[in-house]
Parts: structure tokens; sequence; C-alpha cells
């Protein structure tokens, strides 16, 4: 559904403190379950005293588990998901925020028979709206709340959020979840001087490879030579790639299998600067607020015939999908192996980190 930004729209009344049973459905990819978890926070506010529960995939159980806007989870597997749906049906939940918003999801809240639904779908109660073709990501999640009926600013008036506001993510509560820890600090991996991460990973949709382990390589040693720590975070699936980094730069640290979703965060938040891909860990590194450098594919478009348009035109890849955070520089090209250590290195310095 698309409304013109100009057209007035007042959500329906959100019920507030009044529900007991709430559920939230997020999948993934990592890009928008981030997402889905800091808006849920805001979900968490307007029904503070309310049972909320979280649909989610498997990989981000933990996540779930120890986020303190959730009372409970619920990621079943293929063998599990009818039991799990029958689970979800007879806990009788008043509302759904259904920040999906994909075929699957919406068959789900429609199984559930919830009365009050926030999303995408036909004929719910709260309907989500797009104001504006190509929005970024994180924009989308800002207007779901609004025609949830939810407010930027906690006793606020209700208006739709303006450019500035996002809902962002706040990871404080790590710590505490797992009662300070020493495996959330660098000393744990053995890190006790200035470290950059760095995470290697393809495009997310899987369309071609990511940067070569080889130029990953050389950049390391250029990370090396500046007297900080590379260090190798990111999907279990890149251990190979990791291998072959680490065989160019031997003095680069593979934490790849090793540091898990909460250590990740921890170790951005004490990181100089990263270096990723167009992969979920990426994503989650940037949400922390830490300065970077994203590698990403901007392929050609119809719009990019006037030399005159930015690469950041709202029909592109990069205006819908660029990461967003802290200090982020992106280097996007149409195969992103065109570019070279060099080009990133020079993003590196630009930052001012070093």
């Amino acid at each position: 559904m698309m409304q013109d930004t100009n057209v007035d729209f007042m959500p329906p009344e959100n019920p507030g403190d009044k529900l007991r049973r709430v559920l939230v459905i997020q999948f993934g990819p990592m890009r928008t379950f981030l997402e889905g978890m800091a808006a849920s926070a805001y979900v968490r506010r307007t029904h503070r005293s309310a049972h909320i529960t979280l649909l989610t995939e498997a990989r981000f159980l933990e996540f779930g588990k120890a986020c303190p806007y959730f009372n409970d989870v619920e990621a079943p597997e293929e063998r599990t998901r009818d039991f799990a749906l029958k689970k979800l049906k007879a806990a009788k939940y008043e509302m759904v925020y259904d920040f999906q918003n994909d075929a699957n999801s919406h068959a789900i809240a429609k199984s559930l028979n919830i009365k009050l639904n926030s999303s995408s779908q036909k004929g719910a109660s709260h309907p989500y709206q797009s104001f504006s073709p190509n929005e970024h990501y994180t924009r989308r999640m800002a207007d779901q709340l609004f025609c949830a009926g939810i407010t930027a600013i906690d006793g606020g008036a209700l208006k739709r959020w303006d450019e500035n506001e996002r809902p962002e993510l706040d990871y404080s509560w790590i710590r505490a979840a797992f009662r300070n820890s020493p495996r959330l600090d660098p000393a744990f991996f053995n890190l006790y001087g200035r470290f950059a991460l760095v995470i290697p990973g393809g495009p997310i949709d899987g369309s071609e490879d990511g940067w070569s382990p080889k130029k990953f390589g050389a950049l390391c040693r250029k990370i090396h030579e500046a007297d900080l720590i590379p260090v190798i975070i990111g999907n279990p699936t890149q251990g190979q790639t990791a291998q072959k980094i680490v065989n160019e730069c031997e003095e680069a640290k593979n934490l790849i299998s090793r540091a898990d979703f909460f250590q990740m965060v921890a170790l951005a938040q004490h990181a100089e600067f990263f270096v990723g891909g167009d992969t979920g860990p990426t994503y989650l590194t940037a949400s922390v607020g830490l300065a970077g450098v994203a590698i990403f594919r901007q392929a050609g478009s119809e719009v990019q015939t006037d030399p005159f348009t930015s690469v950041w035109d709202n029909e592109t890849r990069l205006s819908q999908y660029a990461p967003r955070g802290g200090n982020i520089i992106v280097n996007n090209a149409a195969v992103v192996d065109f570019l070279s250590p060099d080009d990133i290195w020079r993003s590196i310095l630009a930052l001012n980190v070093l």
C-alpha cells in the first residue's frame, strides 16, 4: 500500500497498556531482525505490563531470550512449527506486530486469529502504509510504528516520525544479562592492544561473491602496519574465507565461529573501526555505532544514466539498504571486487580514527 507524504493520515488508537498478551513476529535477515528488535523496545514501552512473545528463527533464539523486551521466545524448526503455532494460538494474543511483513508472517498472523494487527496485511486493524516509494529499511520500521499509533517520544504527540527519528538499538542490557561476564571482554580472546574488525562476506541476496580473501588479506596487512590488530569476525559460513585471509596476513586474528552474537557486539564496543562486506554481521557492527567502511554492491540502474544523479538516489540499493549507525563510509562498485585495498584504506583514513 502506498500513500503520498502530503496526504494527511492519522493511525487508529493504540490500546497501550490495556493489553495483556502481545506477539512480535520478526525473522531475518539480520539487517531487518535488528530493526525489529529496535522497534520492539517501543512495543515494550507501549505495553509495559503485557506478556510479550517474540516469534523468530532459531539463529536468533538466544538473543531473544536475553533481550529485556520479551517474556517468551518461540523459534520453531520445521518439524516443530505446527506445535509452536498451536501453542501460540492457545495463548490468545490480543495484538500482533508483524515486523516481517512477508507472505509467511502474514499467513501466521492470520492463522492465529489475533484481533489487533500491525502489518501491511490487507484488513489489518493498524495497517502499515508506505508513505513514499523506495524508503530506507530503517525508515520503513519508523513508519510502521507510527501507523501502529506509537510515538517517537514517550508521551509526545502522535505524528509521523521525523527523518532523524528511527528505532535505534540499545545494547546496554547485554552485560547485565550475562552478569558482566569476562567472555564479553576483548581479553577473553587475548586482545590487549588496539584492534579493528574485519568482516568478510558477500551481498545478502547471494547474487555474487564478496570482496576477495586476497584483498582482505592485503588490507589486514595495512591495518597491522598501522599498529592495530586485524580481527576477523562474521558468519560461520565464512570460515574458509577467514583462513585464506590469515594465510595472506598471519597477524590477523580469526574469530569466525568463536565470537557469538553477543561477543561481536562487545568487540564492536571496543574496536577502533570496522571494514565489512554486504553481510549481516556488518549491519550488527554498524548498529553498535562503530565507525567503519562498508563494501557494497551498487549495480547500474536507469536512474543513473544521468551523470548528475547521485548513487544515493532513492531507487538505488545504497539508498534503501546501506548500513546505518555511526560514521560510516560506503565504498561501492557494480562488482565489489573491482575495489582495491588502497580504495578501502583511503576511506579508513577519512574516518579520522587512526
